[in-house]
């Protein structure tokens, strides 16, 4: 019920100023999400069109143009840009992944710098001879 009134404000916003689009993008998919759901594609498509160029970093994309491509396959005469928007969506999904796997590789090698510097190299220095005679060994210490 709350996105039932928020889409009804957004409706009277939208009389007054008819460009107005949130400018947070994930109050742009819930208000997307609610009027799709009561039909209205068009507004549907008009508040995510373009969200990939405006905020680069949402990571609610994937969803965003997953929603994009439903609205624009229900709306008439949009088929054609309902296709290259689900084959943007599964390159954008392609990608995360790959972004995903390089970070967790450079992790990985970063651990494993981390851990060569921490280890502790073996003592294999000969026994020494100090000034008052004696011969002192190096032994290494357990942990």
């Amino acid at each position: 019920k709350r996105f039932d009134k928020l889409t009804v404000v957004y409706k009277q916003i939208l009389f007054v100023v008819p460009d107005f689009a949130p400018l947070e993008p994930a109050l742009r998919m819930q208000l997307a999400q609610q009027l799709h759901y009561q039909g209205d594609n068009k507004q549907a498509i008009k508040l995510l069109n373009g969200m990939h160029k405006l905020y680069p970093e949402f990571s609610g994309l994937g969803e965003a143009y997953s929603l994009l491509a439903k609205a624009l396959e229900q709306t008439p005469g949009m088929q054609a840009q309902a296709e290259k928007c689900v084959a943007w969506v599964e390159q954008y999904k392609r990608k995360q992944l790959s972004r995903i796997l390089e970070q967790r590789v450079q992790e990985q090698k970063k651990e494993q710098r981390v851990q060569e510097h921490n280890e502790v190299a073996p003592i294999t220095s000969p026994a020494t001879a100090t000034k008052s005679g004696l011969v002192l060994e190096l032994v290494p210490i357990d942990k």
